[in-house]
Formats: C-alpha cells, structure tokens, sequence
C-alpha cells in the first residue's frame, strides 16, 4: 500500500530529507533522515513525516484527520509497549497485523462510526471465531479510540456503541493431556531431546512463554527446582517476571525432569545460556517447531496433538488430585489464582468423581442404617 503524507511537503536538501509544514501561519522545515540506502526516496520517509506530524504539539484543538493506521502505530502501539506488560503488547501486535491493520485501511479517526465496528465484529462471529477472540479484537478497537479521544483527536470512542449481531461461538472446553497420555509421550520422544524437553516442562506447569524464557542458570536439579524469571513472546519481547507477579515462583521438579534435562545439557550445549534455542542462539519459537517436529512425531506414535498447554492443564489436574483438589495449594505451583485454577486449568476427572459420590452414598447408606437402627 502506498503511504499519504498527512501534511506539509518533503524536500531534499543539502544530502538529507526535510518535511515542510505550516504552524500557525509560519513555515517551519525538520530533518527527517539523512539520504541512505535505508532513505533513498520520499516514500522511504513519509512514515517518519507522519509519526512527526502527529507529535507536534498545536495550540488549537487537535485534529481527527487523522489516518487509524497511522495513529496505531505512531502512537498507541508504542504506548502500550512502553506502560503495559509485554504479554498485552505482544496480543495486540498479532492482532493488528492479523486483520486490523487492513481493515481500518485508508480511514481516518473521525470517518469511523460505530457501525463499521459493527459489521466488521459481526463478520468475524459469523466466519466462527470464539467468544473470546472476537472480544480480543473489541478491546484492541476500544484502546486505540479511548487513546485517541484522551490526547483530544476525536469526541467519542466509537466502539462503545457498536453492537455484535449474533453470539460469537462459546469458548470450547480447554483439553488436556491425562496422566497416560504424559507418560506414552514422553516415552516416545526420547529420540528428540529437544522436543522431550519441551513437552517435560508443559507437564510440569509451564506455559509456551515461559518454555521459551527457561535459562540453564534458572535449573537447579540438585535441589529439583526451576527458577521461572522471565517469559519470551514473539522473536525479541523478553518480560523479566512473566505476565503477572504470580508468575515469578519456583517450581518443583523430581526424579524424572531432573534426569532430562541433565541428560540434555550435557548432550546439547547451550550457546546463548537459553535451555531450548534455535541456531541463531534466541529462545526456540515453540509454534513453529511443534509444526515442523513434534507434531509430526506424535502422528507417527499415534498419538493426539492437543498443544503445549494442555500440558500445563493436564498437570494442575493431576495435581489437584494427589492434594484432595485443593486448589489454594497447587495455585501457587502454576502462578495463577485459586479461582483461575478451578474454572480454567482443574478438569473433571469422571472416574474419580465416580468414586467421590459412591463413597458418599456409602457413607449415607452407612448413617441411614444406623439412625434406623437407634430408633
């Protein structure tokens, strides 16, 4: 897509490129960029122009004429990756690029009425798209225009009055591994380290980020702990401490991840101090390599692909089971809340529950039979 210059004009001038604009009356002139092969034309800079155009300061009331694309990326986006946490601003970006960006195209902030966000949140319910993914994209929107209404560019945020026409698909039950489906994996990735390793550290609680994050100087195998510091999202966003407090914690480890993991330092070196890395020595993308690998080798085994979370929700599971469900205990193992832990990760395990009501029958047949005999 060819850029617009907001406003003013590019000249060159002296070997570099300036852009021209009129404040208050008065022409003014910035140095954008020296000429490189980075800059070699005017379309090269328009990007730097407009980002400059948009921070300038103005005396008067500031302006919706605005592209959306534009103030996204010039102004919002950086905003949230300077105040909000890497995990929020790694969401939006996929967001934004996966159907955002195009759909706000050439509009300016001031053309957008509530019901273009009407049909195109509409448009996503009807193509499939879940509760949660489709309230995603809403609260995205919402940012950008409550931003944009903050710094005086427009009146009102149009998301606020745009409705959703049919009910997005209801969030399925999220599936985790059992027990013996663990152990069958495990045993059959003994061949792939790398990929033994990853699916070890999902079936002891980590989530695909903090995989990635694991450092050699977090593993401590003579006391059976990992350290978890810090989680890795998208190519370069590394957030010391994860995606909440609760998430820096220590995890305990036993025999068997002990085992793997000494097994696989000393059989593949780390370059870059990271557990899991690719050739370039940065943290191993854990989406990519499940397609090229791990997935392939579970068809082989014959063996269900469910992802790396169903790891993390299959061992809160298990673990709940060997503490009575308690989840106030096994809460902090996960780094997560008690009420987090029940709704989303802790699965009905239907034998056990089972067992749970016949003792209970057992125990008010038990009682009944006494109290008739007392009378």
């Amino acid at each position: 897509m060819k850029l617009k210059l907001q406003s003013g004009s590019i000249q060159k001038k002296n070997g570099a490129w300036h852009w021209r604009y009129y404040d208050d009356g008065k022409q003014k002139s910035v140095k954008l960029a020296e000429i490189s092969d980075e800059y070699r034309s005017k379309q090269d800079v328009i990007p730097l122009a407009n980002d400059m155009a948009i921070r300038q300061p103005s005396n008067g009331p500031r302006t919706g004429n605005l592209g959306i694309v534009q103030f996204a990326e010039g102004i919002y986006l950086p905003w949230v990756k300077a105040e909000r946490r890497a995990a929020t601003y790694n969401g939006y970006k996929i967001l934004w690029k996966g159907r955002l960006k195009e759909h706000f195209a050439e509009r300016k902030l001031f053309d957008y009425q509530p019901y273009h966000a009407t049909e195109f949140l509409t448009a996503l319910a009807k193509e499939g798209m879940g509760r949660y993914a489709v309230s995603h994209f809403r609260a995205l929107m919402s940012g950008i225009f409550a931003h944009a209404v903050a710094l005086g560019h427009v009146r009102v945020n149009p998301i606020h009055d745009c409705k959703i026409l049919i009910a997005p698909k209801q969030p399925g039950k999220g599936e985790h591994y059992t027990i013996e489906e663990m152990k069958t994996i495990l045993s059959g990735l003994r061949t792939e380290p790398k990929a033994l390793v990853a699916m070890s550290l999902a079936f002891i609680g980590l989530n695909r980020a903090e995989i990635r994050g694991v450092k050699w100087e977090d593993v401590d195998t003579n006391n059976g702990l990992i350290h978890v510091r810090r989680s890795v999202w998208g190519k370069d966003i590394v957030s010391d401490g994860g995606k909440s407090v609760r998430r820096m914690r220590d995890v305990s480890i036993g025999p068997l991840l002990c085992n793997i993991l000494e097994q696989f330092q000393e059989a593949v070196p780390s370059g870059s101090g990271y557990l899991l890395e690719n050739s370039a020595g940065h943290p191993l993308e854990l989406g990519q390599y499940s397609t090229r690998t791990i997935r392939p080798l579970f068809k082989k085994l014959g063996l269900e692909w469910k992802g790396y979370h169903a790891g993390r929700r299959g061992a809160e599971t298990a673990m709940a089971r060997h503490v009575n469900g308690d989840a106030q205990v096994v809460a902090h193992h996960f780094g997560h809340s008690m009420e987090v832990a029940m709704e989303h990760y802790i699965k009905p395990v239907p034998a056990d529950t089972r067992r749970a009501a016949l003792a209970l029958d057992g125990e008010l047949s038990a009682k009944g039979q006494q109290g008739t005999e007392n009378s």
